[in-house]
């Protein structure tokens, strides 16, 4: 009994010491380990200096958990102690002294071992919270949010030609990889109202149709190809019931409109997942028109390619269905003069050509009570598959370059069956290097990009019917306590209303990645720059004689309302259309209004003007009918705009809230979100 009891109390106390030693360890590091974080999520904290506050306060309650916790490990250990040493006293009273000092000999190794191993674990996970929480001093703790730390490059960058000239910091951008998005700098509070928007009407269709509007019959004939002709023709719908049917909604509504940030365009993030080097080399990549950024395929490759040095074709192939078709005969050829090849030779080549003999000649199922084996080929799932199409390939590929005299690529790449080429040459030269590898073996042929018909792609997805209102929101670092915000006014007045049962559910679209930054489908024209650069930007007149428009343009690059500058980036004249306009007031500085127009800029200001002089009531005329001439008027185009009319719409509507004129003294008094 005194016998196991030593083994079993050195044990425990093994374990009380290790965990004090690691406690001990973390206290003097002030490093808290992942299950002693105190975590705190509440609804809604006004400004980052609460939130310090706050997370100093969970750092050292944190702190004094750990003293706590070893505090009591150390009496724990004491009591241990005490019990071992009485239970020795007793095995040494009824026991010999050779097996008493046999016996402790004994406790003390295993234990000794054990407590090694202990020590071990607890130091790699000492070594594990101090890595993770390398980053932060002694207050600024996991419970807050630091930048998130540069992680090691995964991606190669290999470029075409190989004298192409990249900045180290260029280079670690794009090691990145083009999926990999920067931390916005700036907060877009135009998206974050029309988004919050879009919320709004979602829970008004909810309450005003309830959860479960659907109906449970069975669709009849004709609302069965209408549902069909729906799915292949989708019609969108921006009816928004009307306000005022539930007075609990509107007061959330109206109380989330208020706690919305409307003051100015956008807010600063002082946090940032790269270096102020890293972004400034995003603008100068951007900038270059000398490379073209292109993400390779397969693998984690990223193709700065210069446009001058491939004018003519970039060529893709496939080979067709390669691991069914690759004879045995070929196949164990290929791998024989690839393993013959090795400095060492062991195993033996003629065992590992049997192994692979065996591999691919015993594959065999069966279906419909019938067997069958595999006569060429490798199995899809096999781990030897793609190893030995390579090395078929390869050896294919070395006898054809080796007898081949024809035109070549000046770039050849294979990745398993996918090859990719750069020819400077003629088309006709690119097929006859493509005929001649069809042939390099009969059982292997290029297969081209087939088209895929466009009924195998629209295939009917079943809408879900779950009862989920999302407020989705670009993501941002400063747009989570907004969000906080808005889920805790909506928990406290709308959570008890029956109609609107249903939790808000908070999703954030990614912010844009490398790939949308830099790859660009389109090439700048090498000129491009300095074409811009010698460009006069503005809207200038378009001296016609009977041109009722040119008097009143405002020439400039620019148009400065209050404490905004709007920088003009393209030429205009009172003939351009399709673009977004603002008229201003020689008198009033504060006073602009933003509009757009598919037509010619001369022919709306016309209609402005004619709303004028017959004061037919808009807000343009209302405001130069009183005290004004008709010189005071002032208009100016500010951007191209696209030919889609919503989209149209869109981009004004950003504008309107750039300029803040929605609001007085400005003249877009009518402005409203467009909802989806």
């Amino acid at each position: 009994m005194s016998e196991r009891f030593e083994e079993y109390g050195l044990g425990i106390k093994c374990r009380l010491s290790s965990h004090c030693h690691f406690l001990n360890a973390c206290l003097r590091k002030k490093i808290i380990p992942p299950g002693f974080i105190l975590k705190f999520h509440p609804g809604f904290i006004p400004n980052s200096r609460d939130k310090v506050v706050i997370n100093k306060h969970l750092h050292n309650a944190s702190l004094n958990l750990i003293r706590t916790s070893f505090q009591h490990f150390s009496s724990e250990k004491d009591i241990i102690s005490s019990k071992i040493l009485s239970s020795r006293n007793v095995l040494r009273n009824n026991s010999d002294p050779n097996t008493f000092g046999h016996i402790l000999d004994l406790a003390r190794h295993y234990n000794s071992q054990f407590y090694s191993s202990l020590r071990n674990i607890k130091n790699h996970k000492f070594r594990k919270s101090q890595s993770s929480q390398s980053g932060h001093n002694s207050v600024s703790t996991p419970h807050s949010s630091a930048t998130i730390p540069c992680h090691p490059p995964i991606n190669q960058v290999v470029l075409i030609p190989p004298d192409i000239v990249l900045s180290p910091d260029e280079t670690s951008l794009l090691c990145r990889g083009l999926t990999f998005s920067p931390t916005p700098d700036k907060s877009n509070l135009f998206e974050l109202h029309q988004d919050h928007e879009h919320f709004y009407r979602r829970l008004r269709l909810l309450g005003h149709f309830g959860p479960h509007s659907g109906s449970s019959s069975p669709p009849s004939i004709t609302q069965f190809s209408e549902s069909i002709i729906d799915k292949v023709i989708p019609k969108k719908s921006s009816w928004t019931p009307p306000p005022n049917q539930f007075p609990d909604l509107e007061y959330f509504i109206n109380s989330s409109r208020k706690a919305l940030p409307s003051s100015g365009y956008s807010f600063q993030s002082h946090k940032s997942n790269l270096s102020s080097q890293e972004l400034s080399a995003i603008k100068s990549l951007s900038n270059r028109t000398d490379i073209v950024i292109r993400k390779a395929d397969k693998e984690n490759f990223i193709f700065p390619v210069d446009p001058a040095s491939c004018p003519t074709f970039l060529v893709t192939c496939d080979v067709a269905q390669l691991y069914t078709v690759i004879p045995h005969a070929g196949g164990l050829t290929a791998a024989k003069v690839l393993f013959e090849s090795r400095s060492v030779l062991d195993p033996p080549t003629h065992v590992l050509i049997r192994l692979l003999e065996l591999v691919l000649t015993l594959n065999a199922f069966e279906f419909n009570s019938e067997f069958f084996s595999q006569i060429s080929g490798v199995a899809m799932g096999t781990k030897v598959g793609p190893s030995y199409a390579c090395c078929f390939l390869a050896h294919q590929e070395f006898l054809f370059f080796a007898r081949y005299s024809g035109p070549m690529p000046v770039l050849y790449k294979r990745f398993i069956d996918d090859i990719f080429m750069i020819f400077q040459s003629p088309d006709t030269d690119v097929t006859i290097f493509l005929d001649a590898m069809s042939t390099m073996h009969p059982s292997r042929t290029l297969e081209a990009v087939k088209a895929v018909s466009r009924s195998s792609l629209l295939v009917p997805h079943d809408k879900s019917t779950k009862d989920i209102v999302p407020l989705v929101v670009g993501y941002s670092p400063n747009v989570t306590t907004v969000v906080q915000k808005t889920k805790s006014l909506f928990n406290s007045i709308l959570s008890h209303n029956p109609n609107f049962s249903s939790k808000p559910i908070v999703a954030y679209r990614r912010a844009p990645n490398l790939q949308q930054l830099l790859v660009r489908s389109k090439l700048k024209p090498i000129g491009d720059s300095i074409l811009q650069d010698s460009t006069t930007f503005g809207t200038f007149p378009c001296n016609r004689p009977r041109c009722k428009t040119c008097k009143s343009v405002l020439q400039q690059p620019h148009l400065k309302i209050n404490n905004f500058t709007f920088k003009i980036k393209s030429s205009f004249s009172c003939i351009s259309s399709s673009l977004i306009y603002a008229i201003s007031c020689k008198r009033c500085p504060d006073v602009v209004y933003i509009g757009q127009t598919s037509r010619k800029l001369a022919d709306r200001f016309r209609e402005h003007l004619k709303s004028i002089s017959n004061n037919l009531g808009t807000t343009v005329c209302n405001h130069f009918i009183r005290n004004h001439d008709i010189d005071d008027i002032i208009i100016t185009a500010l951007c191209n705009a696209p030919s889609d009319e919503r989209k149209r719409l869109t981009l004004e509507n950003k504008i309107i809230f750039l300029f803040q004129s929605n609001k007085p003294p400005g003249l877009n008094v009518n402005f409203s979100f467009l909802l989806k």
